[in-house]
């Protein structure tokens, strides 16, 4: 079926424009479309040129161009169909179309993740309007290869997490729904099948650290890290002339302020002393009075 406009010339109807199909999409009436999640702009210039009165029927309101010849639809659902119709007036008479449609865009869900030794951020990007929010549901963290839960996973912001309890030098796989919810009237919809990101928790580090004598028989060992919070961490340490077959000391160094601190304790004065860890491979000051 098409239609065209026509104007009445001496009892005639004389063809004043071109013949359009009942439109299916917008597009069929010769008008331009911006489309985003949950906004679709409507430019009517070609249809403007043709009627003076003329715009869209959406969800039983009526919508008529601004000034720059456009109608704007807010608050709509992403990736979603909906339902118009084109009206016009010509000649004192209203005519309304069949049902057309515009399909606002999915929103494609990304994010950036801030790794450390032992945690990382995320930061979703997937969506900036302000109609609506993401929300997200079962997220998860695993070790790549493993289906397990693997960390801890707090809020805090939005769109932004703290993922923490990770091991150091790791891959992980992070995994979570994503639904989009309507503000006007709290209806979601599933942006899109599970959301997945792939990172490395970084390498651990230190430097070549530091022995400060305390005492005659005590020592404090400091090394600056990445490390964020062990408490399994260790230096293992022996006398420089001990023989190999001799077991080492460990000496416990958790993570305080950036630096792995440790005591070394029953500690001789009149001996030296070395780390015999390959992680620290350290030789220590002479421990004097």
């Amino acid at each position: 079926m098409t239609c065209s406009f026509c104007t009445l010339v001496n009892g005639q109807y004389v063809l004043s424009g071109d013949k359009y199909h009942a439109p299916s999409t917008i597009a069929n009436w010769g008008c331009e479309t911006l489309k985003s999640a949950d906004e679709v702009t409507i430019y009517f210039r070609g249809l403007k040129k043709l009627v003076t009165k003329c715009g869209i029927i959406y969800d039983g309101d009526k919508y008529t161009p601004n000034s720059d010849s456009a109608i704007r639809l807010y608050n709509l659902l992403p990736d979603s169909r909906n339902s118009i119709q084109v009206f016009y007036e010509h000649a004192g008479v209203t005519y309304v179309s069949q049902d057309a449609y515009i399909a606002t865009t999915p929103i494609k869900m990304s994010c950036s993740i801030t790794p450390n030794t032992q945690s990382a951020i995320v930061k979703f990007n997937g969506y900036r309007g302000s109609s609506g929010t993401i929300e997200y549901e079962d997220m998860r963290v695993s070790k790549t290869g493993s289906y397990g839960v693997s960390a801890e996973i707090e809020a805090t912001g939005k769109d932004s997490f703290l993922i923490s309890g990770l091991e150091p030098g790791t891959s992980y796989n992070l995994y979570t729904n994503c639904y989009y919810r309507r503000e006007s009237d709290g209806q979601r919809k599933k942006i899109s099948d599970t959301f997945q990101a792939t990172f490395y928790t970084n390498k651990p580090e230190w430097d070549n650290g530091e022995a400060q004598a305390l005492t005659t028989t005590k020592a404090r060992l400091l090394y600056s890290t990445n490390l964020e919070n062990v408490a399994d961490t260790y230096v293992e340490w022996r006398r420089v002339d001990a023989p190999a077959v001799v077991q080492s000391s460990k000496a416990t160094c958790p993570v305080v302020d950036g630096r792995l601190v440790g005591i070394l304790n029953n500690l001789n004065p009149d001996v030296y002393y070395h780390n015999d860890s390959v992680k620290f491979e350290v030789v220590h000051p002479r421990l004097s009075r």
